[in-house]
């Protein structure tokens, strides 16, 4: 993870880079995602890569 951020106590943002292997080719994700807290439990909203 490289970056958390509370909007308010129900919304976050979080920004992460993950590596994998595709087909024995390394590879990266990017992305910065929205999370809503929905009944006590957090919920990806969408993301931006």
């Amino acid at each position: 993870m490289r970056r958390h951020v509370r909007v308010d106590a129900d919304h976050e943002v979080v920004e992460f880079v993950a590596r994998v292997r595709v087909h024995g080719r390394a590879t990266r994700i990017h992305e910065t995602s929205r999370f809503t807290r929905v009944d006590g439990m957090w919920v990806y909203v969408d993301g931006a890569a």
